[in-house]
């Protein structure tokens, strides 16, 4: 296991040398805040590596903490930004609220994160293949939903389950 974070590290500072090389000096990474429930109407979290930035990005609408508290950035993600500060660099992470389940994307805040992604960098970017998948995975959740409340529903008519551990 530590062997594993060590790595982390290594193929960050190697990102990090080449991004130097190119002549870099701001990064921006991306990722998910996980909230542990579902989120309707994800919000974009954003942590910065000098407080300074706070002022630059504040006007696109990334929440820096007024509504969210930002611990620790698992990952390349936050490791990134935190390296680049050694680098000279300023760095931005950009994070889509969402449920957090290892094994769900959510198309949602990735669209949130995108659109805040295309404001800050001044570019276009067709996101309708996306809004595609969003309505996809939203019917997909339903049906599961269905089905979860139907089995719920069963169990708590029959009077002999009192406990489901």
């Amino acid at each position: 296991m530590l062997l594993l974070r060590w790595g982390h590290y290594i193929v960050c500072e190697k990102i990090l040398n080449f991004a130097k090389q190119l002549g870099v000096r701001e990064i921006i990474t991306i990722g998910g805040f996980a909230e542990g429930k579902e989120v309707q109407n994800p919000k974009v979290i954003g942590a910065v590596n000098d407080s300074r930035l706070l002022k630059k990005y504040k006007k696109y609408n990334i929440d820096f903490g007024v509504e969210h508290s930002v611990g620790t950035i698992v990952g390349a993600s936050g490791l990134l930004i935190g390296m680049a500060k050694l680098h000279g660099m300023h760095g931005l992470c950009l994070m889509g609220e969402t449920v957090g389940l290892p094994l769900l994307t959510d198309p949602k805040a990735a669209e949130k994160v995108l659109e805040s992604l295309k404001k800050v960098l001044g570019v276009k970017i067709d996101i309708r293949k996306l809004e595609n998948t969003i309505k996809k995975m939203e019917s997909k959740i339903k049906q599961t939903e269905d089905i979860h409340k139907k089995m719920l529903d069963t169990v708590q008519k029959d009077d002999q389950v009192k406990y489901i551990g």
